[in-house]
């Protein structure tokens, strides 16, 4: 297993775990390793894990997303 993020270690697996290819264009979201293929996403605005849905929405959705939109504002000021 590969090094564990903190959020990571906060998550609850079963409902967080995404496959680790799920990458978003979105600034404000990463990936964390929880098991060999699986990860957790994190939005970094809000500074929590994503269920699974939710990070699906961040790969399509990004762009309307208000916390993407609280992110570039709080950025850019």
């Amino acid at each position: 297993m590969a090094e564990i993020g903190e959020k990571t270690a906060s998550a609850y697996l079963s409902i967080h775990l995404v496959p680790c290819d799920a990458k978003s264009e979105c600034p404000f979201y990463k990936l964390e390793k929880a098991e060999e293929d699986q990860c957790v996403a994190v939005c970094t605005v809000t500074d929590r894990v994503l269920t699974r849905s939710s990070a699906r929405k961040c790969l399509t959705l990004w762009r309307e997303c208000p916390f993407y939109k609280l992110g570039v504002e709080s950025s850019s000021s």
